[in-house]
């Protein structure tokens, strides 16, 4: 094969598409110039631009590579048009930088065979087939992520593997399998860190909420980064230019708040030596963001909401009102309704406010963009401690600097604490390496969730037995919860509440653990009936994370919303006449998660 260097300008529009594999399709592709190495692959990129870019193409993204610069990287638009076979090692196919400006190149890591497999998407199913080579010297392999944590399982004959799917190219490269429109290396990001389809999506919703003036809310888990979402609201907005201004409204010291917020004349309380203008007065002409507004005391809401209406505020002392010219956002990691229904946030602020609403999708939305992020956080590290660019150096022939296993065990790590708590992780990253030599990894990232307590008392609502432990000899108990994947102390909790008959004498281990998982799969089940399948609140009974309660509810395979086929949230629709709590009540799921999850595919629709 000869090798050459290619420039071919793409600019196609896309269309949006329905959601495929939890992602979100469509954008405008921006004129830009990808540099390809080889000339056999520049006649494929071309092909496949004549093809067109107006729907999802299959597609190969490097998640992980032995060379940290080159995560993120994907494979051509439509490089799999027609069925053609792909031949996937060391120099095909190229993958394209998401960051503008970087040449497409190809693996090029002499530790992976020219060639290692034959790639095809088969466009009838909707499968890639992967074909793996006899001449591979290192094996090829599907990550499978068990309750016990990610292995790999080798392919030795031809797979068919569904989008989603990721391969690891010996211990060197790591691919996902997926099938999304094309993104350009010129869009505009918008300063956020992510390629996944959800971002995308995120951006797009931003981008049309910048053109209007009415206020925002922002809904999202702790840590999700709705403050990041509201900056780029304000950067894309014609108020780019004026004052962007922040306050976490659960910090505010509550004697302090209305002044912080309103200001306050001269002489108006002991203290106030003089005119001091409010967050309100600063953000004139832009943007105040308005974190945690939940946390606001209600008759300071009364007050929010005048200024938010009328755009009129008057400062503690003062006797005329001042006019402001503010955009207000806002945001909470609560369920408004249910804050509405307790008391704690009025009702006519939250329709005041709620005049465009965003969701930031937690960590576990976007699981694939981990890697990125990861490396975007440790660069940022490594501008002040430059000692850790070691990191990113080539690696030697037989050792990465971060270790392929290091980012499975970040994609299947439940995120908690979203992109805060892998800013921890990366923080922890770069203390524990900032010296070349082994790798090493922050603790805790292997065992259950951070923050899980060792023992726990079984929950008043679920009516614990008197027994002072399960009625399974410890061997036993510490053998079925390592099977199950979870922490011995968290099986305790679910037999103390729920105890099980200890096996006979000679039963096999499987049938006890076939019937272990039964019993505690019709445990958990009536317990989340019990609860009206609210997650949190049965984690606070049992007294667990509530990363274990979901991680109990997927190893126990039972119901959620998106286990569900369009058909049957349809007919379950029509049952229930669109009322969503009797769709709930139907499917046996949470009705709030059932609503988020019709909100985030649109299916708005079934609730008319």
């Amino acid at each position: 094969m000869k090798y050459g260097w290619t420039k071919i300008a793409l600019s196609e529009t896309m269309s949006p598409t329905r959601p495929l594999n939890r992602l979100r399709e469509g954008t405008m592709v921006e004129p830009t110039e990808l540099t390809i190495h080889s000339t056999e692959d520049s006649d494929e990129v071309a092909g496949s631009l004549e093809a067109g870019l107006s729907r999802p193409t299959p597609r190969m993204v490097l998640l992980y590579h032995a060379e940290l610069s080159r995560v993120g990287a994907t494979t051509a638009p439509d490089l799999f048009a027609g069925g053609r076979r792909v031949a996937l090692g060391r120099n095909n196919p190229s993958f394209i930088s998401p960051r503008p400006g970087e040449s497409a190149r190809p693996l090029e890591d002499r530790r992976i065979s020219r060639l290692h497999a034959e790639v095809r998407w088969l466009e009838a199913v909707g499968v890639f087939e992967v074909e793996p080579s006899l001449q591979a010297r290192k094996p090829l392999s599907r990550v499978i992520f068990d309750p016990q944590g990610p292995r790999l399982e080798p392919i030795t004959e031809t797979a068919r593997l569904p989008p989603g799917s990721l391969l690891a190219v010996g211990k060197r490269a790591l691919l996902l399998l997926e099938q999304r429109a094309w993104r350009s290396p010129s869009d505009d990001r918008m300063e956020m860190i992510g390629e996944t389809e959800r971002v995308w999506t995120l951006r797009r919703e931003i981008d049309s909420v910048a053109r209007f003036e009415r206020s925002v809310l922002i809904l999202g888990e702790t840590g999700a980064g709705k403050e990041l979402v509201a900056r780029a609201i304000h950067a894309s907005s014609p108020r780019v230019s004026e004052p962007f201004v922040a306050v976490n409204c659960a910090a505010l010291p509550e004697h302090l708040v209305e002044s912080m917020l309103f200001g306050h004349k001269k002489g108006a309380f002991t203290g106030a030596e003089q005119d001091r203008p409010g967050l309100f007065q600063e953000a004139d002409g832009g943007v105040l963001f308005l974190d945690e507004l939940g946390e606001l005391p209600m008759r300071l809401q009364a007050k929010l909401l005048r200024v938010a209406q009328d755009g009129l505020l008057t400062p503690i002392g003062g006797h005329r009102s001042l006019p402001v010219d503010v955009r207000l956002i806002a945001a909470t990691n609560r369920d408004p309704q249910h804050e509405i229904r307790a008391g704690r946030l009025r009702e006519d602020l939250y329709y005041r406010i709620a005049a465009h609403t965003i969701m930031a999708p937690s960590l576990n939305e976007r699981i694939w963009d981990v890697p990125l992020l990861l490396l975007h956080a440790l660069e940022q590290t490594r501008q002040s401690h430059p000692e850790l660019g070691w990191i990113w150096q080539p690696p030697s022939a037989h050792k990465a600097p971060i270790p392929m296993s290091f980012i499975l065990t970040l994609l299947a790590h439940p995120w908690n604490g979203n992109v805060r708590e892998l800013l921890n992780v990366a923080e922890q990253t770069a203390r524990l390496n900032l010296e070349p030599g082994p790798f090493t990894a922050p603790p805790g990232l292997e065992r259950p969730a951070p923050g899980e307590p060792e023992a726990h008392a079984a929950a008043p609502l679920m009516t614990p037995v008197p027994v002072p432990a399960p009625q399974l000899d410890a061997g036993l108990l510490k053998r079925s919860a390592r099977h199950f994947g979870i922490a011995r102390s968290t099986l305790e909790v679910l037999l103390q509440t729920h105890p099980i008959e200890p096996p006979a004498a000679g039963e096999p281990f499987e049938r006890s653990i076939e019937r272990l998982r039964e019993h505690l799969a019709t445990s958990m089940h009536r317990m989340l009936a019990q609860v009206g399948y609210n997650q949190v609140q049965l984690s606070d009974e049992l007294g667990l994370s509530r990363s274990t309660v979901i991680k109990l509810i997927r190893i126990l395979d039972l119901d959620r919303p998106q286990d569900f086929s369009v058909e049957a949230l349809t007919a379950a629709a029509e049952q229930a006449s669109g009322d969503v709590e009797a769709m709930a009540d139907l499917l046996c799921v949470s009705s709030r998660a059932l609503k988020l999850h019709l909100t985030r595919n649109n299916l708005d629709h079934l609730l008319e």
